[in-house]
């Protein structure tokens, strides 16, 4: 953890959060609703690992980093 503190990220759209963070309940993500067709951008430079799309998630971006961070970009309308 002491790595992710000497990095600067960027956020990844402008918008309101409407749920954090929280691992004890199973929340792995920040959900962040934004006016529509809002670009998202990366919050680190990096490589993208993955693109799909599923009924569930809505199209998903993965986008691997240095030091092994990885972020996940869901819910996404395109």
């Amino acid at each position: 953890l002491e790595e992710l503190k000497q990095l600067h990220f960027i956020a990844p759209v402008n918008g309101f959060i409407t749920e954090d963070f929280a691992p004890e309940t199973e929340h792995y993500g920040i959900d962040i609703v934004t006016p529509k067709d809002e670009p998202i951008k990366t919050v680190l430079d990096g490589t993208i690992i993955s693109a799909s799309f599923t009924v569930n998630e809505g199209y998903v971006l993965v986008i691997q980093h240095n030091d092994n961070l990885t972020t996940f970009y869901k819910h996404s309308s395109a």
